[in-house]
This record gives structure tokens, sequence and C-alpha cells, in this order.
């Protein structure tokens, strides 16, 4: 009896010792998993912060840019508060192609300066105009038609030779013949400016009057229940149309980016106004 019961209390013991490592295994894994899933949650709360602060500093920074029209940073990054960053404003036009940024919605109006604007004080330098002869206009980005397909309605206002202000309407509509009398081909081609557009007006491009000087062409979608695109090709250059301001913020310390771009287009009148009289003249008193 004396050798049987030492043997069981040695047994007995190392039992104990295994499940105690056993619990301690579970505590310390658990504990693990608890403490990385912390470590993560923090990790993941600090980015979000300085994704936050990097947001906050180039959406300032793209108000100073558009408030100074100027560039901020072109060659090295400003500080602010450890986030560096940067603002590059980009002219956009001057070509025979031109795509809105963006996308319209239905009669929204979208303008096409036919004149130069003065970059730094924004006015109007009709010394400088599209000296082209037409206009082709390309719209929408959905090629079935049905009830929601948009047509499209130009407004040109110019000068005619006896320097007087005219404007002339011109309806474009490839999906409904009650709708309107001018149509698209639809086995034309309409990509355009990098975009596949749903219709263009290649068969019917609009002739500028001889002798004219053009001032704009106010575009606007018909029927669409969403946003759609619109670009203008022309034979000659157009004008610029505005700017873009594209800003990017770094932190310092993790270096994370945030990136933010809006483009300004030259101002225009409410489209109201293309159903007023226009006078090159003063107007009779009696």
């Amino acid at each position: 009896m004396q050798r049987i019961l030492p043997e069981r209390k040695t047994s007995k013991n190392g039992q104990v010792v295994l499940i105690v490592l056993l619990i301690m295994s579970v505590i310390l894994v658990v504990g693990l998993s608890i403490a990385s899933r912390s470590v993560t949650d923090i990790k993941i709360s600090q980015q979000s912060q300085e994704a936050a602060r990097a947001l906050w500093v180039a959406q300032a920074g793209l108000e100073e840019a558009i408030k100074l029209n100027q560039s901020i940073g072109a060659g090295e990054k400003q500080p602010l508060g450890g986030v560096e960053y940067s603002v590059s404003k980009v002219g956009i036009g001057g070509a025979n192609e031109f795509v809105f940024p963006g996308n319209f919605g239905p009669d929204e109006p979208a303008v096409l300066w036919l004149v130069e604007h003065n970059a730094s004080t924004k006015e109007i330098d009709d010394s400088v105009y599209y000296t082209g002869s037409k206009l082709t206009f390309y719209w929408g980005d959905k090629s079935a038609c049905d009830a929601n397909s948009p047509a499209l309605e130009a407004t040109l206002v110019y000068k005619d030779s006896g320097n007087k202000f005219q404007n002339k309407r011109y309806v474009y509509d490839h999906c409904s013949s009650g709708r309107t009398q001018n149509f698209s081909d639809s086995n034309i081609d309409c990509s355009f400016g990098g975009k596949n557009f749903a219709f263009c007006s290649s068969a019917e491009t609009l002739n500028l009057p001889v002798g004219s000087k053009p001032y704009l062409v106010r575009l606007k979608l018909l029927f669409n229940n969403t946003p759609q695109p619109v670009g203008v090709g022309g034979d000659a250059n157009f004008p610029g149309q505005g700017d873009c301001y594209e800003s990017s913020a770094t932190v310092a310390e993790s270096g994370v980016t945030r990136k933010l771009r809006q483009c300004q287009l030259w101002g225009t009148t409410p489209s109201i106004f293309d159903n007023v009289l226009f006078s090159g003249n003063s107007l009779p008193t009696d």
C-alpha cells in the first residue's frame, strides 16, 4: 500500500499541472487575440483620423488656390499642421474638342464660350474668338431609345454683321420623330474626346452665320432623368473654358494621401436671358 499511494499522488499532480497549462494557454490566446484586435482598431482609427486631416487640408488648399486664382506649392509642397499639400491649376479648353467636366441633368445648362476670357480678371475679351464655321454636338451615354433618352437643345448667341446680338436655337433628337425635326444618324460613330457618346449631330452640324462673331452656345439636355455627358467639336480651336484645380495633401508621419479635383468654367448669364432682346445700341425711349 505504501508503494501504490505515492504513485497515485504523482499522477494527480501531473494532471493538475496539465489542466493549468491548458487554461493558461486558452487565456493567453484570448488575451493575444483581444490585444491584436485592439491594436488593429487603434491603427484603423488613426488612419481614419489621418485621412480626415489630409482631406481637410486638401479642401482648404483647394479653396485657397481658387480664391487666389493660382497654383500653390507647385515646386515644393506647403506644410500645414503636419500635413504637406500642393494645388495645381490647369486651364481647360483651347482645342477643337471639348468634353464638359461632369454630367448634366435635364434642363441644366452647359455653356461653351466662343470668345476668350482674361485669365486673371475672368472678363470677356471678344477680340479673340472662335474662327471655325461649324459645331458638332455629342451627348448621352445610353444608346437604346426609350422615354428617357435625351434630346439636345443648342442656343447660339452671336453678333451679326451689324454688330447686334442675336440668338438662334437648334434641337437635335435621335429617338422620336414626334419630338423634333432634327435627327442624328444611328450609323454614325459618336465616340469623341475619349468617350463613347450615345448620340451626335454629325449629320446636321451647326453652321455659324456668315460674317458673325460667335459669343457662346448654351446646351441643354431634354427628357433624360439621370445626368449624362455633353461634348462639342469644331473645325478650329475653341477659346479656353476655365480652370481645373487639383489638390493633393499628405500626412508627413504616415504618408496617407488624399486628392481633390474641382473645375470652374467661366461664368455665364442665366438661361432666361436667351429669351430677352439683345441690342448693341441704346434702346429707344419713346
